[in-house]
């Protein structure tokens, strides 16, 4: 399980990439640095590997659905299903993941 959450944050982390290279070519953004800034991030004591990758899939996700919602804006979408299917289809991997966890947790 923990090399399915490590593969599958490997696989949006180079997502994010590609989006942000799309974005930095776009004539509104030439030039320009975007930053992406976590506005909550709870004190939370980590005792296990699992735990932890976890918490950079959240992290690495939440960059990944904020960076598509920026192409949504910029117009890099041809239209507002493209964009939506989109955010559907990386939820519902994600969800899969974690209820695969949930699963398997409940049953050990």
């Amino acid at each position: 399980m923990e090399q399915r959450i490590v593969a599958l944050t490997q696989q949006y982390i180079n997502d994010t990439e590609r989006f942000e290279t799309l974005l930095a070519k776009k004539n509104s953004f030439v030039n320009m640095k975007l930053s992406y800034i976590i506005q909550f991030r709870p004190v939370i004591t980590v005792t296990n590997r699992l735990a932890l990758n976890l918490i950079e899939f959240v992290e690495v996700y939440d960059k990944l659905l904020a960076l598509l919602k920026m192409l949504h804006l910029a117009g890099c979408f041809e239209a507002d299903n493209d964009f939506f299917n989109n955010i559907k289809r990386y939820q519902k991997i994600a969800n899969i993941i974690l209820s695969s966890l949930m699963l398997a947790s409940a049953t050990t």
